[in-house]
């Protein structure tokens, strides 16, 4: 919208399922940004619930 002046996401608003925080960075690898989603374990890496999921994929 013209002139947007919020309300806006707090950083402690953006939590995973888990709790975790994603991951972001600007600029991004894969785009102008990256975000990604470390899965279960918080931790890059991992299988099955434990697998990251970034915004690029």
């Amino acid at each position: 919208a013209p002139n947007w002046q919020g309300p806006y996401a707090k950083a402690s608003d953006l939590k995973d399922p888990w709790g975790h925080a994603f991951g972001y960075q600007y600029p991004g690898q894969n785009g102008s940004f990256d975000l990604i989603f470390y899965g279960q374990d918080g931790k890059p890496g991992g299988d099955g619930y434990s697998k990251d999921v970034g915004n690029w994929q």
